[in-house]
């Protein structure tokens, strides 16, 4: 009864069906308990074949890594973290589909990584997480322009006081005209937007390139990094967060 099984859904149709090929519950030990946990996409998934090369492939056994690669994001957003609490956040996450509440033919639903963040415990010191990328003007960057440039965050780990952020531009064509920011505290799910920067294009970026940021963080506790880009001409990149155990990547929108 403590197995954990994942369900396979079409996740290319709108409605996320479950395959027909996914066993449904109950489970056959008792008639009783509620199978599966979750569900997760399986059918024409892209990946690597045993004799070489990418293949298209079908079944549960293409649902259950990722939910195994859910896993280990969950366990490197907070490493201290037990099996019991990265299951309970995977299950209390999932989008319930079907059935209302648990069922027999998507468990607790398909899952959503970004979601089940909210109910991990939450890493020590802060995790910035980029919420949105706030470009003044018509909201695009472009090349010999200057701009003023906030950065919205979410703080997914503990408070924190005294709190120093920095930006600093990773392309020598980019420059941050303003200082540093400082932020009294920031909670537990905290969102605020910092800034504004000034920030300048140099007029030899194309349009189309993309230009990278970090934002630092430093308060009594440590430090932390938030990395992004902006597309000169073009629409905002996806973050990441930067932590001692590697990388986080979030999709935002401008």
């Amino acid at each position: 009864f403590n197995c954990f099984s994942v369900g396979a859904i079409n996740g290319a149709l709108d409605d996320f069906p479950v395959a027909s090929f996914s066993s449904r519950g109950p489970s056959g030990c008792d008639n009783m308990t509620i199978k599966p946990e979750v569900t997760a996409p399986g059918v024409a998934i892209r990946s690597t074949s045993r004799t070489g090369g990418y293949v298209t492939m079908s079944g549960t056994s293409m649902a259950a890594p990722h939910v195994a690669g859910a896993v280990a994001i969950l366990r490197q957003f907070n490493p201290n973290a037990t099996p019991s609490q990265i299951k309970q956040a995977l299950m209390y996450s999932a989008t319930d589909l079907g059935w209302p509440g648990e069922d027999n033919n998507y468990g607790w639903g398909v899952i959503d990584i970004r979601r089940a963040l909210y109910f991990m415990p939450p890493p020590e010191g802060i995790f910035p997480a980029l919420v949105s990328l706030n470009i003044s003007g018509d909201g695009i960057a472009d090349p010999g322009e200057e701009f003023e440039l906030g950065v919205g965050i979410e703080n997914l780990g503990r408070p924190a006081r005294d709190i120093v952020a920095n930006l600093t531009a990773l392309d020598p064509r980019a420059t941050v005209l303003s200082g540093d920011i400082e932020i009294d505290r920031m909670d537990h799910l905290d969102t605020l937007t910092i800034g504004d920067w000034l920030v300048s294009f140099g007029s030899d970026i194309n349009i189309g390139e993309r230009l990278s940021f970090n934002l630092h963080f430093s308060y009594s506790g440590g430090t932390k990094d938030l990395e992004f880009a902006i597309t000169a001409g073009g629409a905002v990149e996806p973050g990441v967060a930067t932590h001692d155990n590697g990388q986080l990547a979030f999709s935002i929108s401008n």
